[in-house]
C-alpha cells in the first residue's frame, strides 16, 4: 500500500520548535494529558506555526478527535520523542553538560521497541531515516504544574538546556477523512542514567478531516 502525498523527514530546528511549545504548557492545557482532542486546537495556536503540532499521550493510551482542518496543513507526528533538559536531571556535569544530555536520549532512543505509524492505515517504514537528533537548544518552564518532573524551584526558569531525539515525521493529508496512529514502547532505563524509573508506552490515534477553506 502506497500514500499519497508521501510523509516526509522533520528539520531539527522544527523539532526544537515543538519542543519549545511543549514544555511551556502547564498540566491544565497541555495536549500530552486528559486530551481526546479537545486541547489540541487551543494549544496549537499558541505554538505560532503552521504546522500543527501533534502530541504524545502521557498515560500511555489515547484517542483523540481534532474535528475539521484546513486542508493544505501539515501535521508533526511524534513518535516515542524524547526531550531531556537540565533542570530534570540530577548530577550532571556542567562543564561537558551537551554530552551528558546526549547520552540521556541515547539511552532512550536506543532501547525503543515496537515502535509503529500508521497514517491513513499505510505503515510509515525506514524509522531510522526520519530520526532527528538536535543540537543543545533553549526551552523556558512554565510558571506552576510542569508535565514533567522538574523541581518546583525551577518552575518558571526560562533558556534552560535542552536536547531532544526521536522520530518525527512531516505530513501533508489531502482533503477527506484522515486517521494518524503512533505506537510502541521504552522498557524500564538502565540504573544510573537519570531516566525516570518506569517503563513508557505510547499508543495514540488522531482523526480529523480536512477541508477546503
Amino acid at each position: 500500500m502506497m500514500i499519497d502525498p508521501q510523509p516526509t523527514k522533520v528539520e531539527p530546528k522544527l523539532v526544537e520548535q515543538y519542543w519549545q511549545w511543549l514544555y511551556k504548557l502547564s498540566k491544565n492545557i497541555n495536549p500530552a494529558l486528559n486530551n481526546d482532542g479537545d486541547r489540541d486546537s487551543e494549544a496549537n495556536k499558541a505554538s505560532g506555526n503552521d504546522v500543527y503540532f501533534l502530541s504524545f499521550a502521557l498515560s500511555g493510551e489515547s484517542l483523540r478527535n481534532l474535528g475539521t482542518i484546513d486542508v493544505g496543513r501539515k501535521f508533526l507526528v511524534p513518535s516515542l520523542s524524547m526531550c531531556v533538559t537540565e533542570g530534570e536531571c540530577t548530577g550532571l556535569n556542567q562543564i561537558g553538560i551537551d554530552d551528558e544530555l546526549k547520552k540521556i536520549v541515547d539511552v532512550d532512543q536506543n532501547n525503543i521497541k515496537d515502535r509503529k505509524i500508521e497514517l491513513d492505515g499505510y505503515l510509515v517504514t525506514d524509522m531510522e531515516g526520519y530520526r532527528v537528533r538536535t543540537n543543545s537548544f533553549k526551552v523556558d518552564y512554565p510558571e506552576k504544574d510542569p508535565i514533567f518532573s522538574i523541581p518546583e524551584k525551577r518552575w518558571g526558569n526560562q533558556n534552560v538546556r535542552a536536547m531532544a531525539d526521536g522520530v518525527y515525521i512531516l505530513w501533508q493529508p489531502k482533503e477527506g477523512r484522515h486517521r494518524i496512529h503512533f505506537e510502541g514502547r521504552i522498557p524500564l532505563p538502565e540504573k544510573g542514567t537519570n531516566l525516570e524509573d518506569r517503563e513508557y508506552t505510547e499508543n495514540v490515534t488522531y482523526t480529523f478531516t480536512s477541508v477546503l477553506k
